[in-house]
């Protein structure tokens, strides 16, 4: 995982971030109008669609799908089984 703090916005422009600390790598995914609150784990190969948002301290597991128009918690842990 690469934890990418301020420089997140700059390489996944159009995107919404509330805070610092989102860890994931080149291999994740993000559509349009995300809001990822701070500290969320994306695991490798990760794909969020549109219109999504992601609570602080929650984790998505390697290869998690979230579908667009999609609310996810704080605290929430997301795995493929």
């Amino acid at each position: 995982m690469l934890g990418i703090g301020k420089n997140f916005k700059n390489y996944f422009r159009n995107k919404k971030l509330k805070k610092d600390n989102i860890y994931c790598d080149n291999t994740v995914s993000i559509g349009k109008n995300v809001i990822i609150e701070n500290n969320v784990s994306l695991g490798k190969g990760t794909t969020i669609e549109c219109n999504v948002s992601i609570g602080r301290y929650s984790y998505i597991g390697m290869t998690g799908y979230v579908y667009s128009d999609v609310i996810i918690g704080r605290f929430c842990s997301i795995a493929v089984n």
